[in-house]
């Protein structure tokens, strides 16, 4: 997310977002949640990463990894802990 975008998403309203970003082998997916999450914090909002399981992002963890609304509740949950 750019400059203008968490400007945008941050408009003075008090967010709970959630970021759910590819789980590759690299990590990268996963670091860049966790920047646009402080990046979110430090503008008033909360921002949680969601760790999906390894080699997923959020299509494929319900297309190809048989994942569904209750076990993506349950990463939601503990993206908060």
């Amino acid at each position: 997310m750019n400059a203008t975008q968490i400007h945008q998403l941050c408009d003075g309203v008090a967010r709970v977002v959630y970021l759910a970003f590819d789980s590759g082998r690299n990590g990268s997916g996963q670091r860049a949640a966790r920047q646009i999450a402080q990046r979110l914090w430090a503008q008033g909002s909360k921002a949680f990463p969601v760790e999906l399981p390894d080699e997923h992002g959020p299509n494929s963890f319900f297309v190809s990894g048989g994942g569904d609304a209750r076990q993506f509740r349950l990463l939601l949950q503990r993206a908060h802990s």
